[in-house]
């Protein structure tokens, strides 16, 4: 048994990702990998293009946890409708950090060597 920080709304096939609530008007997703975090940002984290909506609830995650649909509303609140996104393979998220620490490492170690000239 393992306690999740959502109100839980669907889950996919494999158990490994659950969708649902922080709280209101909070979409959020749950994995094991990476805890629960808020949809908005994380999908706009991923490249999605978000300007001008806001996601107000997630209702469904496909069996294989990649896509999610739910419901959103424009900013100033004069139209809604529904979403869905397809988010990519966790193996993709593991691949982006390491590419983004190898890229600090790099950086860091540039910055070190400029300081000793």
């Amino acid at each position: 048994m393992v306690k999740i920080s959502i109100i839980p709304r669907a889950i996919s096939g494999d158990g490994r990702a659950i969708v649902g609530n922080l709280g209101i008007d909070k979409p959020a997703l749950w994995s094991e990998s990476i805890g629960a975090v808020d949809l908005q940002p994380f999908l706009s984290g991923l490249g999605l293009d978000l300007t001008g909506w806001r996601l107000t609830e997630v209702t469904a995650i496909s069996g294989d946890g990649t896509t999610l649909a739910g419901r959103g509303t424009a900013a100033d609140a004069s139209m809604s409708g529904a979403w869905i996104a397809t988010i990519p393979e966790p193996s993709t998220w593991v691949l982006g950090g390491i590419t983004l620490a190898l890229a600090a490492v790099a950086l860091y170690r540039h910055a070190a060597a400029s300081r000793s000239d």
